[in-house]
């Protein structure tokens, strides 16, 4: 953390050092990040739902997660990989994103230091899915802040987070509020309201919906969590 503030207030220049520190400071939470073993409360949860993607056909449990999250669980298998495999595929989303992210700022470690003590050590260390997702939204407005961008590519990454975590589909609703001239036009506050329902409603529906965390009778000490 310290770091990250010292990174900060000597204001790295945009350049080839810079961008070197950036990439080795990331690739150092990558490694710290997907090397975690036995640490957060899911950890046994998530043990469960990768021994179900030992079959050979993907397809049969291929609901009991998100697609993306679930496909590389079974990959790790094919590779006869451990569930590390997996954890490091989620931690790169996750610092991929920031890193992306970050280069859209003056200060090149803005990004990371406003998200350093829960969204990247709590959330990274300890929520997987949610994390990768997280990590791919990043990299999806990364884009919109592009000095050309293209709003498809927001389309896409957002796509690929709601592949690891269904809560990412929100993210489409703030589209319009990057255009400043929505900002003038009446139709803001509706919208304004709808993207909050739409929000509360969608978080709702997600944590009443059963899946393989919730609908499994599987030991409560491997009961998911989060």
């Amino acid at each position: 953390m310290a770091t990250i503030v010292v990174m900060n207030l000597i204001n790295l220049p945009k350049n080839k050092g810079g961008e070197i520190f950036l990439l080795i400071f990331s690739a150092f939470i990558f490694i710290f990040i997907g090397s975690r073993f036995e640490v957060c409360g899911d950890w046994f949860s998530y043990l469960y739902i990768f021994d179900l993607y030992k079959a050979d056909n993907f397809f049969k449990v291929a609901g009991s997660s998100e697609y993306g999250y679930g496909f590389f669980n079974w990959l790790a298998h094919q590779l006869n990989y451990s569930i590390s495999f997996v954890n490091f595929v989620c931690a790169f989303c996750l610092i991929i994103g920031f890193s992306q992210l970050s280069r859209q700022f003056e200060h090149l470690f803005l990004a990371f230091l406003i998200a350093f003590s829960y969204t990247i050590i709590a959330v990274g260390m300890g929520y997987t899915r949610q994390s990768a997702a997280i990590g791919l939204v990043c990299y999806a407005f990364s884009t919109l802040f592009a000095p050309n961008p293209k709003k498809w590519e927001f389309f896409v990454w957002i796509a690929l987070a709601y592949l690891f975590h269904k809560s990412a589909i929100i993210f489409l609703a703030f589209l319009p509020l990057i255009n400043s001239e929505f900002y003038k036009n009446k139709i803001f506050y509706l919208y304004s309201l709808f993207v909050i329902l739409f929000s509360f409603y969608i978080t709702y529906m997600i944590s009443q919906g059963e899946s393989a965390y919730t609908s499994v009778n599987y030991p409560q000490q491997v009961r998911y969590l989060g």
